[in-house]
């Protein structure tokens, strides 16, 4: 999906459609190139990686090459204004962009933001959970040669476990159910965990890592010992708040409709504007 979004040269009506106010960095004609190709990659997504079938991920993969990007053209330059005023501009086309595809259902909504690392985290994690399956198929079919994953995968567990206390919230009902909070670069399926990806390969001389099931008994909430602590305290939570899925599908049903009576109230009031 990167060398698509590579290999697709900028459309010259496009570029200056959205790119003519992009001035200020110290390499400005790098970042006018960029803002060129990006606002050509977001308008034509669809075709453009049209050999991936998710609209979502192929926003993650456009989300994730312009990241890249913008970090190799403002090395070395992280603290300075003018990485501060790039990043502004680039947020500035993407939004615009994003405005006209609306229209059509076409949008990708995203921002840069200035902590690099993450971006370096994020994207080292959302290409793993991509390309997942390609080292699995490598083990399944005794290819030869999987050994050489094994640094990468060490490296990615280290981050997998750094990120998974945030990126997962688990829930048990009493079976268990886990809500993905970081759904552009974190998948909370146990069946990508990186260290029995490394058990699979047979990688060696490396430092062992605690089960899967330990690392999400430590995000898993228990509601049955929730309620029961609360019946010992003489507190009982029995409404559709005490339930964390229900309480959003209420707030969200609530929201519907005060939209509703919003919108009643507009065209009924419009109408009566009308006929005075």
């Amino acid at each position: 999906a990167y060398t698509l979004l590579n290999a697709n040269q900028y459309d010259k009506s496009i570029c200056g459609k959205y790119c003519g106010k992009v001035t200020s960095s110290p390499s400005n004609h790098l970042t006018k190139l960029l803002c060129a190709k990006l606002a050509t990659n977001l308008t034509n997504l669809s075709d453009v990686l049209k050999s991936v079938a998710s609209p979502d991920d192929r926003c993650s993969y456009l989300t994730y090459w312009t990241y890249d990007k913008i970090a190799s053209i403002l090395k070395n330059r992280w603290t300075s204004a003018h990485y501060n005023n790039a990043i502004q501009e680039i947020n500035q086309v993407i939004y615009r962009v994003n405005h006209e595809l609306e229209k059509h259902g076409k949008n990708c909504s995203y921002n840069l933001y200035s902590n690099v690392d993450h971006w370096k985290d994020e994207k080292a994690l959302h290409d793993y959970f991509n390309i997942h399956g390609d080292i699995i198929n490598c083990v399944s079919t005794n290819q030869g040669g999987c050994s050489k994953y094994c640094d990468y995968i060490n490296y990615i567990n280290e981050l997998y476990k750094e990120y998974v206390t945030h990126c997962c919230s688990c829930y048990s009902y009493p079976k268990v159910l886990c809500l993905d909070n970081c759904p552009k670069f974190f998948k909370c399926n146990k069946a990508y965990y990186p260290y029995d990806l490394m058990l699979k390969l047979n990688c060696r001389n490396y430092n062992p890592s605690e089960r899967i099931d330990h690392i999400f008994k430590a995000i898993t909430f228990d509601t049955d010992v929730l309620r029961r602590s609360q019946t010992a305290t003489g507190f009982t939570c029995n409404g559709l708040i005490c339930n964390p899925i229900d309480a959003t599908i209420l707030v969200a049903v609530t929201l519907l409709g005060i939209f509703f009576t919003l919108f009643v109230f507009y065209k009924v009031t419009n109408s009566i504007f009308m006929c005075n």
